[in-house]
């Protein structure tokens, strides 16, 4: 009955796994409905093969079955296969295809399908491997399923995480990339997978907090598979940005609120809110009244009214405002109808223009600019004092250029010929549907950019385009100039069949006179391949149609210098070119052009057509700038090096342009110190006495190489030089630039060392190795913080890290870049505590090496020295000190509350010029030292590499209120305890949080299960088993009022640290390691059988008083106020709602306690000192401390027997 299959698992780039598989006990297959039928396959509900074992493993892998279910996704595998999802009333699964069904079914969300396939596994997600699909109707997608957590039960379903935000906004990909993006709503933090096949990746990132609907995926690749699991949000309306409420009113990004309806209309017409945006016009009601354009990273609208507001904002670009006000609709322009308007900064630097073909309602409200228009009727410019909208053309498209008569290009001389415009993209549309009238405002005569006639060989053009069969695809770019050319400055971009998808490619290197640049599809035919400078992969520049249009841009002059195909318009399948078109076709441009052309009308009546798949011309061009050019001949390197054990090696001369006669070139060898004709041999051989050698370059050659075959001596020697020249050239040939060469053979007698092996040091810390020279391999993990001549950058193997040194560069030239596999070699030296390598000679040994995790410290000591660490949990002690201008170094102290650290800031990174960490961080880095002085046991530092790895955190409000050193009770309830407070507004999971006593390890005792501590809430940390808990709340009257207890070896590990009566601390973890709370007590302090009370910044307010701040006596005679929920100061205060607001502030806040009692009001900043002092009687009151630099301050709010404290951060 059972049969038994072997089910082939795959997935693209992974190897395929045979698993035995048979009919599975236990699934029940049901009857087909009339239809479609498949002979002895059984049908299922999802639920019948989604079960797993205990390693999450699928109970019925290999099962060859049909489901049905209803598409709720798209295809996430937007090339040749599928991946999608469906549900049924029991559960959804993944389906899964590394290639289309033969049927070709294109997935679309709603279809009701039946898949036949077999039941597979990827990285813990359970799928159906297709076999074929079959559209069986259409149904409406039911509404997500609302979760508070990802796992096994969300996988595959449709559901909806509330109120996240991004953990790291640098973490978004660019167009054409994916990525996995970490999210937290505060406690729990997951993955968002961005998909490159969705348009997530064409969008910013979502700022602020937010809803996401999306797929539950999973991506765990080790048994048991329980973790890795996603959410993959379908598209950018599956990502809902909360409006954060300004005054009472929503603040909204302006793509929130710029959707229209079918007729054009707006959507959210007449909302009341704020937006905040950066003005990039001038104000076009130069009366009473504004009419001005601004955007943020979203879109950009119009701000209007006609008056001024109150305050009188006078419009000055580059402002960053917030707008107060409704949504209006003017003759098809959305506007902003203003209330208020506030100015947040100043001097903000504009966004470059979108470059667009065309004005629309894409572009509506944005800064654009339009290349290559003329206009049409010339009389239709203003005279001064009045607007006029003046008609322009590009030869395809017509546009209004509005000429308003607030800016100074009234009466001024209308443009004549070509020429391109910035300005504001505006509708006139006075009718429904509102589609048309689109205009563009330039802001002044200078958004009117005359073209820039080209001169005849001055810049790169396209001189080869191939749209062969399949992935025959490529293009080239051509040097007509008579130099040679950088190509830094030159981008190539494709505009997708007419969208805004675009992809693009840096050019780089530098092109000879007459020379192509080619760029090929990393599938195309191996002619073409053979041929490329540059192959590309998917997606790519090199992946086009018949329907993309190519441009060639300098970047540098922000101008588009060559088309082929018209940008931002899709054509169907091509765009027609003399006797064929851009499809199917190679192009070669004709020998006449000189240029480039923008003009696509003209451009595309410039090439020659040959058939589909003629490469014959690929490769070089022929054209009337460039007359050819005497080859040049020269080495390929200044300096080359090998291993003197590698064997055989070459010394090239690269011959640009190919040579078309049999040429010689004559060389000059000189032998350095220590070398000789005995270490090796050199073919073809120079004369043993002179060194001489006439070198013979074949006609054709494009390079010649000389034969090195180095023999290993054994013997320790040091390095060996051999010295090479061009002395001359025959008549065919020119000598270039390179005309000398140095070859060194690298003493491989050297010995090689693990990092360990060096690394000991002395009982003063000065490094047992001193002065060895040696070799040591390891992996980059920082960046040159010697940005000029020289080195000091650290490397990492499996034993140790160490710092790479040289005052100068190395001979072979060797760039620094992270990842980077090197060998070394040196001397090991000493530099104030820093052990080093002096480096003589870098070989690369491989590049793009992942690094390994930092490892994580809670201080800095030799075993940090040089090492990849990570410390969290800390903040500036001093903003002020932050190098804020570009180009300086500094060292900055840095604490958690206890310890007092230095973050030395390179001003090599990117880190100087920004401004400062709020609040605080973790930060990752190289382990540094700089200590002058023996024993060198000082000065230890880390190192941030740049901007990212300085990393905002937000503590939780937790703080230990309450400590009871030394009960005198009698046991089983006589043990130590604590109490920790919640003075946050939501619950907070202990889950991985920690604490310990003065020995101040994260991680001692760890809490091993989910607890949550609810907001305005407490937990006691209690030294009592299991069994005596219930005795311990009788003891304290606390039966039955649900208290949180957290006890040894049950909620926490390793036993419990007991407190000693001559002095102790309680310091509290969270589970990256952070400190969040100390308190600390001496001897003196203590009174048997009294409890000891802590405000929030862990200062001692003294033992607690029977019948003050809720203590009271247990039974037996104790005197605390174990899980009290009216803490130290917030009986009165926070009963009636003290807030801070707002919060972040940029220095004027209000406090709002809601009573009228006598209150003292102080501000400290986070070393205790007094900034601000006040008593008042005012329900609210409002502060100004705009004169403050930014960072986190301490509010204290006091009544006669109360106190609160409150954290308020100032940006």
């Amino acid at each position: 009955m059972a049969t038994v299959a072997a089910l082939m698992v795959s997935h693209p780039g992974n190897a395929q796994t045979t698993v035995a598989s048979s009919t599975q006990a236990g699934l029940m297959p049901s009857s087909y409905s009339a239809g479609i039928a498949s002979v002895g396959v059984p049908a299922y509900t999802i639920s019948q093969i989604n079960t797993l074992d205990a390693n999450f493993f699928p109970d019925s892998i290999g099962v060859n079955c049909s489901i049905d279910g209803v598409v709720f996704s798209d295809d996430f595998d937007g090339n040749a296969g599928y991946s999608f999802y469906v549900y049924d009333n029991t559960g959804a699964i993944n389906i899964y295809d590394n290639v289309d069904e033969p049927n070709g079914y294109q997935v679309s969300r709603g279809d009701s399908i039946r898949v036949f396939g077999d039941v597979a596994f990827y990285n813990g997600l359970t799928e159906i491997n297709v076999d074929s699909i079959h559209v069986l109707g259409t149904a409406t997608i039911r509404a997500p399923r609302l979760v508070t957590a990802l796992d096994e039960t969300t996988e595959s379903d449709l559901v909806q995480l509330n109120g996240y935000y991004l953990v790291s906004a640098s973490q978004w990909p660019s167009s054409g990339n994916s990525a996995n993006v970490s999210i937290t709503n505060g406690t729990d933090t997951y993955t968002l997978r961005v998909n490159r096949d969705t348009d997530l990746d064409e969008n910013p990132a979502p700022m602020g907090t937010f809803n996401v609907i999306g797929v539950g995926g999973q991506y765990d690749s080790s048994s048991p598979y329980d973790n890795g699991y996603q959410i993959h949000p379908r598209d950018i309306t599956d990502i809902v940005v909360l409006p954060t409420i300004i005054n009472g009113v929503p603040l909204y990004q302006v793509s929130q609120i710029n959707s229209v309806d079918a007729n054009g209309a707006a959507d959210s017409l007449n909302v009341t809110c704020a937006l905040d945006g950066v003005v990039y016009t001038d104000d076009f009601d130069g009366n009473n009244g504004y009419s001005f354009f601004m955007y943020d990273n979203s879109g950009g609208i119009n701000v209007y009214n006609n008056v001024d507001e109150p305050n009188g904002y006078q419009v000055s670009r580059g402002d960053s405002i917030r707008v107060f006000g409704f949504i209006a609709q003017y003759n098809g322009l959305l506007e902003i109808d203003v209330d208020s308007i506030q100015v947040l900064g100043t001097g903000i630097s504009l966004n470059a223009p979108m470059n667009v073909p065309v004005a629309n309602e894409s572009t509506e409200g944005n800064l654009i600019r339009l290349n290559g228009y003329s206009m049409i009727t010339p009389s239709q410019w203003p005279s001064a004092g009045s607007s006029a909208n003046v008609n322009i053309t590009n030869g395809v498209d017509t546009v209004i250029m509005r000429i308003d008569s607030d800016t100074d290009i009234d009466g001024t001389m209308a443009p004549t010929g070509p020429f391109d415009v910035i300005g504001a993209s505006g509708q006139y549309d006075s009718s429904s549907p509102y589609d048309d009238g689109y205009q563009i405002l330039p802001r002044d005569s200078t958004d009117i950019i005359p073209a820039v006639v080209a001169v005849p060989c001055s810049a790169p053009f396209f001189s080869e385009y191939i749209e062969g069969s399949s992935n025959n695809k490529g293009f080239e770019v051509y040097n007509p100039t008579a130099g040679n050319l950088d190509m830094g400055p030159y981008k190539v971009y494709m505009s997708s069949n007419g969208g805004s998808a675009l992809a693009e490619f840096n050019l780089m290197g530098t092109l000879a006179s007459g020379d192509v640049y080619t760029i090929v599809n990393s599938s195309a035919d191996p002619t073409m391949l053979a041929i490329a400078d540059t192959t590309l992969s998917y997606p790519s520049v090199a992946h086009f149609n018949g329907d993309d249009a190519l441009f060639l841009v300098d970047t540098v002059m922000g101008d588009t210098i060559d088309i082929i195909g018209v940008i931002g318009v899709d054509p169907g399948s091509n765009w027609p070119v003399g006797s064929g078109s851009t499809a199917n076709n190679t192009l070669v441009r004709m020998a006449t052009v000189s240029n480039g052309q923008t003009n696509w009308a003209i451009g595309a009546t410039e090439w020659d057509v040959h058939p589909s798949n003629t490469f014959s011309f690929f490769g070089n061009h022929s054209s009337n700038c460039v007359v050819p050019a005497v080859p040049t001949v020269e080495f390929a390197l200044p300096t080359q090096s090998a291993i003197e054990s590698i064997g055989t090696t070459y010394l090239t001369l690269n011959v640009a342009p190919t040579n078309t006669t049999a040429d010689t070139v004559y060389l000059q060898f000189a032998l350095g110190a220590g070398l000789g004709f005995s270490d090796g041999t050199i073919s073809p051989a120079p004369d043993p006495v002179t060194g001489l050698l006439d070198l013979v370059v074949p006609a054709g050659s494009d390079s010649v190489s000389i034969t090195f075959n180095v023999i290993d001596d054994l013997i320790t020697e040091g390095n060996e030089t051999l010295y090479v020249d061009i002395i001359g050239v025959s008549a065919g040939l020119v000598a270039g630039v390179q005309t000398s060469t140095t070859f060194i053979i690298e003493d491989n007698d050297i010995p090689t060392y693990i990092i360990g092996q060096v690394r000991g040091v002395d009982a003063d810390f000065i490094p047992d190795s001193l002065g060895v020279t040696c070799k040591l391999v390891g992996t980059v993990f920082t960046d040159d913080f010697d940005g000029n001549n020289g080195y000091s950058f650290y490397m990492y193997d499996a034993t140790g890290a160490i710092n790479v040194f040289n005052f100068d560069d190395v001979a072979s030239g060797y760039q620094v870049q992270r990842g980077d596999s090197i060998r070394a070699i040196g001397t090991i030296l000493f530099y104030n505590g820093l052990t080093e390598i002096q480096v003589d000679s870098i070989a690369l040994i491989a590049s793009g090496v992942t690094l390994r995790q930092p490892r994580q410290v809670y201080g800095f000591d030799e075993g940090t020295e040089s090492d990849y660490i990570r410390l969290n949990g800390y903040y500036l002690v001093d903003p002020s000190t932050w190098p804020v201008f570009a180009g300086s170094s500094v060292n900055m102290e840095i604490t958690n509350g206890q310890d007092t650290l230095v973050m030395r800031i390179d001003s090599d990174t990117d880190i100087d010029g920004t401004q400062p960490p709020m609040g605080y961080f973790d930060v990752i880095g190289a382990g540094g030292q700089f200590d002058s002085s023996i024993p060198h046991d000082e000065g230890y530092q880390i190192f941030p590499r740049d901007t990212n790895d300085i990393i905002p955190v937000t503590l939780p409000e937790l703080y230990i209120s309450e400590v009871m050193p030394s009960s005198s009770l009698s046991a089983p309830v006589d043990g130590d305890w604590f109490e920790v407070r919640n003075m946050g507004s939501s619950s907070v999971n202990l889950n991985g949080f920690s604490w310990d006593d003065e020995s101040r390890e994260a991680g001692k005792h760890t809490i091993t299960s989910s607890v949550q501590i609810p907001a305005n809430g407490t937990a006691l940390f209690v030294e009592v088993a299991d069994a005596d808990v219930a005795a311990w709340e009788t003891e304290w009257k606390q039966n039955g009022q649900g208290l949180l207890i957290l006890n040894e070896g049950d909620e926490f590990d390793n036993g419990f640290s007991g407190f000693s009566s001559n002095g102790d601390e309680v310091n509290l973890y969270d589970d990256a390691g952070r400190l969040i709370s100390a308190a600390a007590y001496t001897g003196a302090d203590v009174t048997a059988g009294f409890s000891l009370e802590f405000d929030m910044m862990g200062a001692l307010v003294g033992a607690s008083v029977d019948g003050v701040n809720g203590a009271y006596t247990s039974i037996n005679g104790d005197v605390g106020s174990p899980g009290d929920q009216s803490p130290i100061g917030l009986d009165e205060i926070l009963s009636e709602s003290l807030t801070l607001y707002p919060n972040p502030s940029n220095g004027v806040f209000t406090i709002a306690s809601g009573n009228t009692q006598e209150k003292s009001i102080q501000i400290m900043d986070l070393n205790g000192a007094l900034i601000y002092s006040k008593l008042s009687t005012a329900k609210e009151l409002q502060v100004d401390l705009t004169n403050l630099a930014a960072g986190i301050y301490l509010v204290k709010v006091k009544t006669e027997d109360q106190e609160v404290i409150r954290k308020m951060v100032l940006r």
